[in-house]
């Protein structure tokens, strides 16, 4: 049951700090240091904190994780990458960072939910060695950040941008129901609607697909430095949205990355519309056997949805490329691409062109295809070639393509959709393309137009000015809830003073309700200590 799967909107508060702090485990105490983080490495835009702080967690599953993100965030830090069950990645304003380090020396600690699994809280680069206990993905998640946001390695430039990617595969057999429709109507998306719009928490799947021999030639191997590179760059360019829409309220989570899955063939000396051939034989090995080979990613992609509660998800399958002359398939010019609205997309390991250092503005560029973005470069057939196109519509809002890069078109920006390094480097975005991913605001009222009850008719039973599936839930209960995509339980309430229910004095009692059946629990207030009564 998917407990955390509803999109809501969280007020934009900014709060500049001149400095910043890490904490850091001694023995079983914490300190505090300076850091060395800057002005550029807080923020991408002047709307939305750029994470500076890794979060290391000694958490044992899932749910033990989410009880540490939402503590952080009930503090007011907001958490942006997730790598369960260890690794968090976002930003943690100083004061937050102390009061952290404070609750975790009280005696009331074992009290705070969410508090006991955070070992560490650290903004400098980290040493990624001291986490080869746990999985290699939280290894490759440090680095990951040493490199995106410690600035910890140049990247290579290449001699010049090498433009447009050529990636138009067509639509899936499920598109114009996995697009749905503007007005979500009183039911959860479906198990095809897996990236209708780019809003809130999103499942990434990275695949690494490795050739066994047992068909094609065996040309290429993963290495370890190769996964790392990879898992860097995916996330650096998907970090890339994060900040272009701070009513998104965007975060990843990276719970389902499978290194080594075997075919039979080597899908780089192959043409890339054999991907049904070595997909296929993928998602055999994770479990799914059953129908077309998309279809097949498109049930995967939900079940880690409902797996890590989250509300969208999509699969990237990574193509060794270390040891090809180009780096593409052997149909030239294909390198990367991405099915509109999802299932998936492929890149290779070097990005034609673009090489390893720039798979992250490859990654930018398919990610808003997965969300429903089209092509604006010139020549991009059937999105961007002729005059007419500049009025097709796109993405579940259906926006024209207005930016298209021919002169009929209204708009004629440099953007992420035109493809090419500079845009990601410019954070480059238009209006259509960020209409055409959901984010569109017509009325002006900071709420995306997309689950926005002012744009959309339906009616907002839950009064939080969001029209979404859980818009049903206040006249639905028990299981005939749950069969409308309604949670199991509310979400926790809290009363207000100190030592009510039953609580001890400094202690705030919260309520809510599974399966029609009250619950209740008592957690510790620092605000209680010193008598005082609050909210």
């Amino acid at each position: 049951m998917v407990k955390y799967r509803k999109i809501i909107s969280i007020p934009i508060i900014l709060v500049i700090f001149a400095n910043t702090f890490i904490m850091v485990a001694a023995e079983d105490s914490f300190s505090l240091s300076p850091s060395n983080e800057t002005v550029d490495q807080l923020f991408l835009s002047s709307s939305v904190k750029q994470p500076n702080a890794i979060i290391i967690l000694n958490s044992s599953d899932k749910n033990s994780m989410q009880e540490s993100r939402d503590y952080i965030e009930s503090l007011g830090g907001k958490i942006r990458h997730i790598y369960p069950p260890h690794i968090l990645i976002g930003y943690v304003p100083e004061e937050v960072s102390q009061k952290i380090a404070n609750e975790k020396n009280s005696s009331n600690s074992e009290k705070i939910i969410g508090l006991e699994n955070i070992v560490s809280i650290s903004n400098t680069e980290i040493d990624s060695s001291t986490l080869e206990k746990y999985e290699k993905t939280a290894v490759y998640a440090a680095n990951a950040w040493n490199k995106n946001f410690m600035s910890v390695g140049p990247k290579d430039k290449p001699i010049s941008d090498p433009g447009p990617i050529k990636d138009y595969v067509g639509l899936p057999l499920d598109y114009e129901e996995s697009r749905g429709s503007m007005i979500i109507h009183h039911s959860p998306p479906s198990d095809i609607e897996t990236s209708s719009f780019m809003i809130r928490d999103i499942s990434v799947a990275i695949i690494f697909l490795e050739s066994n021999g047992s068909i094609d030639t065996e040309t290429e191997d993963w290495t370890t430095t190769e996964e790392n590179n990879v898992i860097s760059e995916i996330q650096n360019g998907l970090n890339w949205w994060i900040f272009k829409e701070p009513y998104a309220d965007i975060a990843f989570t990276y719970a389902h990355t499978s290194y080594n899955v075997p075919t039979g063939y080597e899908p780089i000396t192959r043409p890339h519309t054999d991907e049904n051939l070595w997909i296929t034989e993928a998602m055999n090995h994770l479990g799914y056997d059953d129908g077309e080979y998309k279809l097949r990613v498109r049930a995967y992609d939900d079940d880690i949805r409902d797996s890590d509660g989250t509300d969208w998800g999509f699969t990237i399958f990574i193509v060794d490329s270390s040891n090809d002359a180009d780096g593409e398939f052997s149909d030239n010019d294909w390198f990367a691409y991405a099915w509109p609205n999802g299932p998936f997309s492929v890149v290779t390991y070097d990005n034609g062109g673009y090489g390893i250092s720039h798979m992250d503005a490859v990654v930018a560029h398919e990610t808003g295809h997965i969300f429903g973005a089209a092509d604006q470069y010139d020549g991009a057939d059937p999105n961007c070639n002729e005059d007419s196109d500049c009025n097709a519509t796109f993405g579940y809002l259906e926006v024209e393509n207005q930016n298209c890069e021919r002169d009929a078109c209204i708009s004629k920006e440099n953007s992420i959709m035109r493809g090419g390094i500079l845009p990601f480097t410019n954070n480059n975005i238009d209006i259509y393309a960020k209409g055409q991913v959901g984010w569109r605001d017509e009325d002006s009222d900071y709420i995306i137009d997309s689950v926005d009850h002012s744009y959309n008719p339906d009616d907002d039973t839950d009064g939080d000015s969001w029209v979404d599936y859980w818009d049903k839930c206040p006249t639905q209960s028990g299981q005939a809830g749950l069969a409308w995509g309604c949670p199991e339980c509310t979400e926790w309430q809290q009363v207000l003073g100190c030592g009510n229910g039953g609580c001890e004095s400094d202690e705030k009692n919260y309520t809510r309700t599974c399966l029609g059946v009250p619950e209740s629990k008592c957690e510790y207030a620092s605000s209680c200590e010193s008598g005082r009564w609050g909210d």
